[in-house]
């Protein structure tokens, strides 16, 4: 459990304890990843996928689409 001052803030929570920082990725299902991305004109996103609970990292191609990488 990691506790300290936490900020939230699409797509990851920051918890900050004494000196250290974690970083959360925050539950979404990848729809909202692309969205995410889009929105924000990111290379890839590292997110726990809401449906699997697996940590899953999206990435644009250069055709427009996306790539999902699962574990």
């Amino acid at each position: 459990l990691v506790t300290g001052v936490q900020t939230c803030a699409l797509p990851i929570c920051v918890v900050q304890d004494n000196k250290e920082r974690h970083y959360i990725p925050k539950p979404m299902i990848p729809e909202e990843a692309a969205d995410i991305l889009e929105m924000e004109a990111l290379d890839f996103l590292v997110f726990r996928n809401a449906n699997t609970e697996e940590i899953n990292v999206l990435y644009p191609l250069k055709n427009g689409e996306y790539s999902l990488i699962e574990p």
